[in-house]
């Protein structure tokens, strides 16, 4: 053998070596917690970058591709969203909901309204944009940060006005 072959040898071994022991899977695996405490597994591809999250059906891309697909549910599909929401003490927004659509949820956009409960005037009137995933005739979370906590003698309201995500 000549030295050019033996070069080309050692690094083929070298790069076996390396696929076996030192990048054992096209994954990379790590978790999210969700604000409710839950944890979900995550998987990453390596090389394209892809990022699943693992939930009771499956696995589902989150990222770029899903937002391309996404547009503004028909009114059929909104009426068949329900769900109960609560502030937390850190000023979080956290909405369980119902999706008795066909259509993968990706965000909701809520009307919040916040009256003085003593004279019903209205201090605040605002959309926000909840972010979570809802897949079809399933119960999931959304949230989003308000930037405010309620304050004692204060209520809130608040109603889905717009649901944003893809036919599945």
């Amino acid at each position: 053998m000549t030295g050019k072959q033996n070069l080309i040898l050692i690094a083929v071994i070298v790069l076996v070596f390396i696929g076996i022991f030192v990048w054992p899977t096209l994954y990379r695996y790590t978790h999210i917690t969700t604000s409710r405490g839950t944890t979900l597994p995550v998987r990453v591809h390596r090389i394209t970058g892809r990022t699943e999250i693992l939930f009771p059906s499956g696995w589902r891309a989150i990222g770029i591709k899903e937002s391309r697909r996404t547009k503004s549910l028909p009114y059929e599909a909104l009426s068949k969203i329900t769900g109960t929401a609560r502030i937390t003490s850190y000023g979080d927004f956290e909405a369980s909901i119902y999706n008795g659509s066909n259509w993968t949820i990706t965000n909701l956009i809520v009307l919040i309204e916040v009256k003085d409960k003593k004279t019903a005037k209205k201090k605040l009137s605002r959309k926000y944009t909840l972010s979570g995933y809802g897949p079809p005739l399933s119960s999931s979370e959304f949230n989003t940060h308000l930037g405010f906590k309620l304050k004692k003698g204060e209520s809130l309201t608040w109603q889905i006005i717009e649901a944003k995500g893809y036919k599945s």
